[in-house]
């Protein structure tokens, strides 16, 4: 079996301005990557290409660290822990933004949510906003929009998840993009680009990146869902980021990897990552690699899904590599 874990935000979080971000303490990080020194031997997805995709043919204890959303923290804070640890990781960047052309609605609505404690009272100006928008007459009513996504997720209480999935699904763009606009000044303090600055990875970060060893992917181009949307659409999404890795220095020859924005898929947007020319693609569903493997549907854990110290005992999922090589 081989193990692939996906890391977002990773940062001191009690230093920053948003310490209520849901992140990843970059302590709990080091004490993770330590863990994971112990039970598992660090590989590739150039490794798992080279094996053709057969998992047996792999360290019984393999792993891949994979890192989604081209954030600044996985060039200042991830990239030197992985270093010292003589690690490698595979990162996967959102063109539009590794590019400049502004920040992603997904990383706008996370910083939002973590400047507000009052998750109510946000939903509560956010719905007066709704009420104001341009589009207004021909969209739900809120209240309708609120019972329909407001449920509970793993990780979120109902209300941030109704939040989310109202900029992520329930809303037009152009709806998206307003409301936005009106909530980014007041609650985050800031502009768009000033924002997108601080918060992604630059292309100069990239290639230092690639050039000390860590593998780049896409992550679509502006990180909406690839299921759902037009052909046209689609495309762009997908060959977005295949054009900033030949920026990057990432040679033609070397396998290139996908994962779906928000982790949707469908086997429209696989065919399409097939098209595009990459060598496979990794999903959001939460279990181990096992055995010859679909590899344009791999699976990963979450960080959560293993111990954060060095010192803690192999959890479920470790063991259960252990039982399996035994």
């Amino acid at each position: 079996m081989l193990t692939i874990v996906v890391y977002h935000y990773v940062r001191p979080l009690a230093e920053t301005r948003y310490p209520a971000l849901a992140g990843l303490d970059l302590a709990r990080f080091e004490g993770q990557l330590d863990y994971i020194a112990r039970h598992y031997e660090v590989v590739s997805l150039a490794d798992l290409v080279r094996v053709s995709f057969d998992t047996t043919q792999l360290p019984h204890n393999a792993c891949v660290l994979t890192f989604d959303d081209g954030l600044a923290d996985h060039y200042t804070y991830c990239l030197p822990a992985l270093i010292q640890r003589k690690m490698s990781g595979a990162f996967f960047v959102s063109s539009d933004a590794a590019l400049g052309r502004g920040p992603l609605d997904v990383q706008l609505v996370q910083h939002i949510l973590a400047a507000c404690p009052d998750v109510q009272v946000l939903t509560a100006e956010i719905a007066a906003l709704y009420e104001s928008l341009p589009e207004r007459a021909s969209l739900p009513n809120f209240g309708a929009l609120h019972a329909q996504w407001a449920k509970p997720g793993r990780y979120d209480p109902a209300e941030v998840i109704f939040l989310k999935r109202l900029f992520q699904v329930a809303l037009p763009a152009a709806s998206v993009r307003w409301l936005l606009d009106r909530l980014i000044g007041p609650k985050l303090g800031t502009d768009r680009a000033t924002f997108a600055r601080e918060v992604y990875v630059s292309l100069a970060q990239l290639r230092v990146m690639a050039r000390m060893g860590m593998e780049i992917g896409g992550h679509g181009a502006s990180h909406r869902r690839v299921t759902g949307i037009s052909s046209d659409e689609l495309r762009l999404e997908v060959k977005g980021p295949w054009s900033l890795l030949d920026e990057i220095g990432i040679r033609p020859d070397e396998p290139r990897f996908f994962t779906y924005p928000h982790g949707a898929v469908d086997e429209t947007a696989i065919l399409a990552v097939k098209k595009a020319g990459y060598a496979g693609a990794l999903t959001g569903e939460r279990a181990l690699v096992k055995g010859i493997v679909a590899r344009y549907l791999l699976p990963r854990l979450d960080t959560n899904d293993l111990p954060q110290t060095a010192e803690a005992s192999p959890n479920e999922f470790t063991i259960a590599l252990r039982a399996e090589a035994s």
